[in-house]
């Protein structure tokens, strides 16, 4: 009787130690699988830097040209209003001067 008990309880024992060696083996495994994906992740990231630097350069070459331009354009607008402002300013003194002759 004795003898059965002890028998069933190693059996217990053995069965705990082999699921839990299953366990282990298993839990080493994931942590392996997430060494190897936190490598792989840190090597994207390493190449991803340069390239994020890259856009980042393009973006402000990009927007130092848009305000280039801007300007630029902004002091061609304000020529073009400044030469039609004098243009007509002309052509109403010369209206002026038509009336005024007119009338004589």
């Amino acid at each position: 009787k004795n003898t059965d008990s002890l028998s069933r309880s190693l059996d217990s024992v053995d069965k705990s130690a082999s699921k839990t060696a299953k366990t282990t083996a298993q839990a080493a495994k994931s942590i392996e699988n997430l060494a190897d994906f936190t490598q792989a992740y840190e090597k994207k990231l390493k190449n991803l830097n340069p390239l994020l630097n890259r856009v980042s350069k393009g973006q402000q070459i990009l927007e130092a040209h848009a305000k280039a331009t801007g300007d630029e354009l902004e002091k061609q607008s304000k020529r073009t209003l400044a030469n039609n402002a004098r243009a007509l300013q002309a052509e109403i003194k010369n209206n002026e001067k038509l009336l005024a002759e007119r009338r004589e």
